[in-house]
């Protein structure tokens, strides 16, 4: 095997992201269980009932409109008979709301979990929904997208094989190459509340779809064994690769597997042993900035 990997490459390979790109995830949602307790505020006419004796003295406003200028008048009562009020507020009754939805974390309330139900679930679209969390209870769901972005895999096996009655050895290479993927992903998130502390949710995900990546090779006399005239001097080639790719990321580890095939562009192409050939692409690292796409 023709080993191209100098130790540079090899503590990029342990220390850096395997793939990069700002990606951006559409379709977003995630699964509300029939096990999850949702609260719903249900809003009740004269759920309230207050006695108010006679003598009470009731302070109230009124909002008026004169010559296009809003004003607002105070004024009170004194009550000559006992009087009964009724009143209406938001009741929260907990009960099995599953369906998909989006969640986010309120940002004054950190133990409560909006829930915003997808249009066509049969709930009101301007009800209030959240889940409500005690300290260190999590609550998790799964989700799925479809995301798609930029993408670059820097190493790339490519098996042995005989051409032209030449036997091909196998070749290892850290190629620079850039690329867009697009792709259909799901997988788990959770939401914990620690009070006192701004938790960010954590999640593992798996994604799979097709890329196309484009990238500059140089090739010479020991990659161009099969040709009927191999080349003498080293020249550089542009290969665009189609291929289907699997990655995963568990918190802040990624890992990807990716199967795709050469395609030589110009007129030295043919002579490239690994033209038309299928290669195999992995890379792994610790994500020191974004899991793909924006955090939900």
């Amino acid at each position: 095997m023709k080993l191209k990997i100098t130790l540079l490459t090899i503590i990029t390979l342990v220390t850096t992201i395997f793939v990069y790109g700002q990606t951006t995830q559409f379709r977003y949602r995630v699964k509300v269980q029939s096990d999850h307790e949702v609260i719903e505020d249900v809003k009740t006419e004269k759920a309230d009932t207050v006695k108010l004796s006679a003598g009470t003295v009731i302070s109230s406003q009124k909002k008026f409109n004169i010559d296009g200028t809003s004003y607002t008048a105070d004024s009170k009562d004194t009550l000559k008979t006992n009087t009964i009020v009724f009143g209406t507020k938001d009741i929260p009754t907990k009960r099995s709301l599953p369906g998909w939805a989006t969640v986010a974390v309120d940002k004054d309330n950190k133990s409560k979990l909006h829930i915003n139900y997808w249009l066509g679930d049969d709930y009101d679209r301007n009800g209030k929904y959240y889940l409500k969390l005690k300290n260190r209870e999590y609550a998790s769901f799964w989700f799925n997208s479809i995301e798609g972005g930029a993408l670059t895999i820097p190493f790339k096996y490519r098996p042995k094989f005989t051409k032209n009655n030449v036997a091909i050895s196998d070749e290892f290479t850290a190629d620079l190459n850039v690329g867009a993927y697009i792709g259909y992903s799901f997988g788990k998130i959770k939401y914990m509340y620690r009070k006192n502390e701004d938790k960010t949710p954590s999640k593992w995900l798996v994604s799979a779809g097709p890329f196309l990546s484009v990238s500059r090779v140089e090739i010479d006399s020991t990659t161009s064994l099969s040709a009927a005239t191999p080349l003498k001097a080293k020249k550089a080639i542009a290969t665009v690769s189609p291929g289907i790719g699997v990655m995963t990321s568990i918190y802040d580890f990624r890992f990807g597997v990716f199967l795709g095939k050469d395609l030589a562009i110009g007129e030295t192409a043919q002579k490239w042993d690994y033209h038309k050939r299928w290669w195999w692409g992995f890379g792994f690292g610790y994500n020191l900035g974004l899991i793909w796409g924006a955090s939900k």
